[in-house]
């Protein structure tokens, strides 16, 4: 019996050693784990040290681009209906108060005035070209004063406080040449 008890007490002392063998093999494969694990996070941090303020240069410039284009874009189509409310206000000014109408630039800045024009300046010149086409003729003066007064708002200059004047240089002929200053008399 003795024997027996002997093979199972050294069967038990295999058992722990191999037990221990073990458990150290794990420890061995848990420490290399542990230290890949490590080298992975040490390798993941300096990815994303340049990763993330690279994706955040990115994206920002996209962002900024695309509100530049749009903000050009504005720009540009505001630039542009500028000049043509400021060339329409214009041919409609020297058409104004003289005794023959330039048809065609009356025309065109009416045509403009529709196209670029703020919905109360285009109701303004429809009227102003019903009233025409009735009574052949009509007054331009309310739709050149709110053309002028969203122009300068638009331009971001102050509104004067007078009305709108129209000047026209008219010469008058004199009644006798022979009194002019710097002509021969025969």
């Amino acid at each position: 019996m003795m024997k027996l008890y002997l093979l199972k007490k050294s069967q038990r002392n295999l058992g722990l050693r191999n037990l221990e063998n073990w458990v150290k093999a794990s420890q061995e494969k848990l420490e290399k784990v542990i230290s890949k694990s490590q080298k992975l996070k040490e390798t993941m941090d300096e990815i994303l040290k340049i990763a993330i303020p690279s994706s955040i240069a990115i994206l920002s410039w996209i962002f900024v681009h695309f509100f530049s284009m749009d903000r050009d874009r504005k720009n540009k189509i505001r630039d542009l209906k500028t000049k043509y409310l400021i060339d329409a206000f214009q041919k409609l000014e020297r058409n104004l108060h003289i005794d023959k109408l330039n048809k065609n630039e009356m025309e065109s800045a009416l045509a403009d005035i529709q196209l670029f024009g703020q919905p109360q300046e285009v109701e303004l010149a429809l009227k102003f070209m019903n009233t025409f086409s009735n009574q052949g003729s009509a007054d331009l003066t309310e739709l050149l004063t709110l053309l002028r007064t969203n122009l300068r708002k638009e331009l971001k200059l102050k509104n004067p406080k007078s009305d709108l004047t129209f000047f026209r240089f008219k010469l008058k002929e004199p009644e006798n040449q022979n009194n002019l200053p710097g002509v021969n008399q025969p």
